[in-house]
């Protein structure tokens, strides 16, 4: 059975995921131009609240126990 705690790993897993592709494209682009905005983007306004919401899915199942 698949618990909240599980999908609230999954869903902090995938911004890891996000969040190392964003930096790691950053860095190949050398920050210039709409490349690393357009990475920078990624990374502060898609993988960091993606790791908060599976943090927060995390956390209130684990509550609810």
């Amino acid at each position: 059975m698949i618990s909240g705690k599980s999908i609230g790993k999954a869903i902090a897993l995938i911004g890891i995921g996000i969040l190392i592709v964003g930096v790691t494209g950053i860095f190949v682009t050398g920050a210039h131009g709409l490349a690393g905005v357009g990475f920078l983007f990624i990374t502060l306004f898609i993988g960091l609240p993606t790791i908060a919401i599976g943090t927060i899915v995390y956390i209130i199942s684990r509550i609810m126990e």
